[in-house]
């Protein structure tokens, strides 16, 4: 396992400050181990929908990208597989999880499945029952929240969910079709 201790890092580096002997303050000291590797990271916390950058590097390796690549079935000569994308990455159940960010997906936004209505798509459908416009009308994404699982219609001048939900969440509620299973290289 590659990791570290921190307090002992601050310690050396305190030497050599003005003043030789300095420590880290008690109530803001780091953890005592600092992984370089996600896959050591997730191993260690289990689940956490947000890494702490105190513990662990934050950026994103080569296996990130692939597993995108290749749940996407993305040619070998892509560009994406030679570019850095911009990936966000988690744990779940000890396991690394990533997801390419892009204009309108959100990586982080959990699935929201509450069947009540917002006052934004109930005044839509108010709206729409005043101008005169007959039968059930879809609900538009903006008026509905994008996060939201159902599909939405106005009937009789309320906001409606309708049918089965029309995405999946994983285990911690994130959106399934979004996130991919990592897999470690081995030297």
């Amino acid at each position: 396992m590659r990791a570290f201790s921190i307090a002992a890092l601050f310690v050396v580096v305190g030497l050599f400050l003005p003043g030789g002997n300095v420590q880290p303050a008690r109530a803001q000291s780091p953890p005592d181990v600092f992984y370089w590797n996600p896959f050591d990271y997730c191993r260690a916390v289990g689940t956490i929908d947000h890494p702490d950058g105190m513990q662990v590097w934050l950026g994103q390796t080569p296996e990130m990208v692939l597993a995108v690549a290749d749940e996407r079935r993305m040619p070998p000569d892509a560009p994406f597989r030679r570019l850095p994308p911009a990936l966000a990455w988690r744990c779940m159940d000890g396991l690394v999880y990533t997801c390419n960010w892009g204009a309108n997906l959100q990586c982080y936004a959990k699935v929201n499945f509450d069947t009540r209505p917002s006052d934004a798509m109930n005044d839509y459908c108010t709206q729409q029952l005043a101008a005169g416009v007959p039968g059930s009308v879809s609900v538009p994404i903006v008026r509905a929240e994008r996060f939201r699982a159902y599909r939405w219609q106005c009937q009789g001048g309320v906001a409606v969910a309708i049918g089965e939900p029309v995405v999946a969440a994983d285990a911690q509620g994130y959106f399934k079709g979004l996130w991919y299973l990592v897999a470690e290289r081995t030297p």
